[in-house]
């Protein structure tokens, strides 16, 4: 009784150590990928979290231009690779021009890359999700112009399953 119990629990916890340094090392593969002034990718409790700071964007637009098809297939590549049940992506503007502008553009520019992504990967629509947060997330001060940058960007959440126990 005892001892069945014991080595249950032994085999458990290396089931959870063996999937845990899988994700690790499926992580250190995802962050490979993509170039350092790219996007910066964490891990964040179950969510893998892409911040895209070379997606750009022409100013007050949504238009997806053809200098981001390498980053975005770079990005589907991971995507499938994670085999990602739930995605989000979320629209970031800096702090320039007015909160309301900042928030709907940082919307329709989600929007287009849940569309982009859906059009290119056939995904469910259900799938994957998108919300623009405006100015409201900052990664960086809106003084400088290298802080701007940083702030005008798309992230992509990924849900990974979660690790038992």
């Amino acid at each position: 009784g005892q001892l069945a119990a014991v080595r249950r629990r032994e085999r458990e916890a290396a089931e959870r150590l063996r999937e845990r340094q899988q994700r690790e090392a499926l992580l250190q593969r995802v962050q490979t990928t993509f170039a350092p002034d790219d996007a910066d990718v964490i891990l964040d409790g179950d969510q893998v979290v892409f911040h895209l700071y070379a997606l750009s964007f022409p100013v007050g637009s949504s238009q997806i231009t053809p200098s981001n098809y390498g980053l975005l297939t770079n990005l589907q590549q991971v995507l499938r690779d994670l085999a990602a049940a739930a995605i989000v992506v979320e629209g970031h503007t800096d702090a320039q021009g007015h909160a309301e502008f900042n928030q709907a553009l940082s919307q329709r520019r989600a929007d287009a890359v849940r569309e982009y992504l859906i059009a290119n990967m056939g995904l469910q629509a259900d799938q994957i999700s998108a919300v623009g947060f405006g100015e409201a997330r900052p990664l960086a001060t809106n003084e400088t112009a290298q802080g701007r940058a940083k702030n005008r960007r798309i992230d992509v959440r990924v849900q990974l399953p979660s690790i038992r126990g």
